[in-house]
């Protein structure tokens, strides 16, 4: 259990790598976007209080349906942004938000399964109106970030 308080969120395992992985922002964007974060938190707010962004992380580890004996982690990250700080920091730095969802479907280790891995990339547009454009990639790199 976390007696320490290390930030570990709600929900994470001990010794799953999420908390390592938690989203972060550099110290130069953090001031430029006149944010405060404290120490250990995930949280960074704007001089009137309020909550700009959360970073949240889990993690556990599960057994591996392939090998009785083995388990593996299931970790994710997520950077959140209230609407209203990201529609007003957008717009002071003349940007749009662009993301890529990335979607696997990977090939059983089994030899007798048949069924192939799959792999599917989309790109993604948030517009002034918070209206939301997709469309599948064309083109999905080969390197993994």
């Amino acid at each position: 259990p976390d007696m320490q308080n290390l930030g570990i969120d709600e929900g994470e395992e001990i010794a799953a790598t999420g908390p390592g992985g938690r989203p972060r922002l550099g110290i130069e964007l953090t001031k430029y976007l006149g944010l405060m974060n404290e120490p250990l938190s995930g949280e960074w707010r704007v001089g009137d209080g309020s909550i700009a962004l959360r970073s949240q992380v889990w993690g556990r580890w599960a057994p591996d349906p392939d090998h009785r004996q083995s388990h593996h982690h299931e970790d994710g990250e997520l950077l959140w942004a209230s609407n209203d700080w990201l529609d007003g920091a957008l717009a002071r730095l003349n940007k749009q938000l662009i993301f890529v969802v990335t979607l696997h479907k990977y090939k059983s280790s089994r030899s007798y399964n048949p069924s192939n891995g799959a792999k599917s990339v989309l790109v993604g547009l948030r517009l002034n109106d918070r209206s939301l454009r997709l469309w599948p990639a064309k083109k999905a790199s080969k390197v993994d970030y």
